[in-house]
């Protein structure tokens, strides 16, 4: 359907708008300073007053004229505005969505943050845990020498018979060795009992 434009353009109603509102300043100006230009500034006041008294009869004539034309909707302008309309709804749902799954990320770095803040570590867990590394090192040392008793025994027994005492010193060093990791084990597993302890209290 093809539908009647209004005689006076938009842009003719802007200009009107303008020289009305331009007319109108002018006058107060000259009424607040009390001076003339042309005309007294009660003209000036008077002429802007009816020229925009005027285009606001036009502008109320022109907005009935096209109400009563878009009252009579092609269908295919119906069917857009129901697109545009799904596609609002869609984007509401969509935003609401984002916003209810950043409300719960924000709930759970809240707890994660809270469950940190609830954890205690032990006072005396640094001593325990410096401690537990002295004895795991000097276990490695006493494993070390071990391999190196056997290594040595080893080594005496194939130079048989010549190495004998060799044998039995590296025998004996054996012995100590085996004292010392078993001392050094006992420690280690009495430092590893007092963690387990404090992490529990």
């Amino acid at each position: 359907m093809k539908k009647n434009k209004f005689p006076i353009p938009e842009n003719i109603l802007e200009l009107l708008f303008g020289a009305g509102a331009s007319i109108v300043i002018i006058g107060a100006l000259l009424k607040i300073t009390h001076n003339d230009f042309i005309f007294s500034g009660n003209t000036w006041l008077t002429a802007g007053l009816v020229t925009e008294a005027v285009i606001f009869l036009i502008a109320g004539i022109r907005g009935y004229y096209t109400a009563s034309e878009s009252s009579s909707t092609d269908p295919e302008e119906a069917t857009d505005l129901s697109d545009i309309s799904a596609e609002a709804q869609a984007l509401k749902a969509a935003y609401q969505r984002a916003t209810a799954q950043l409300e719960t990320l924000g709930t759970n770095i809240t707890s994660a943050v809270s469950a940190t803040g609830s954890l205690e570590v032990p006072t005396d867990f640094s001593e325990n845990m410096i401690s537990l590394n002295n004895n795991v090192t000097q276990t490695n040392e006493a494993l070390d020498q071990l391999a190196s008793a056997y290594s040595a025994t080893k080594d005496a027994v194939a130079t048989e018979p010549k190495a004998h005492t060799d044998v039995v010193d590296s025998m004996n060093a054996l012995h100590v060795e085996l004292a010392t990791m078993k001392s050094t084990v006992a420690n280690l597993n009495a430092k590893y009992a007092e963690i387990l302890g404090a992490m529990k209290k």
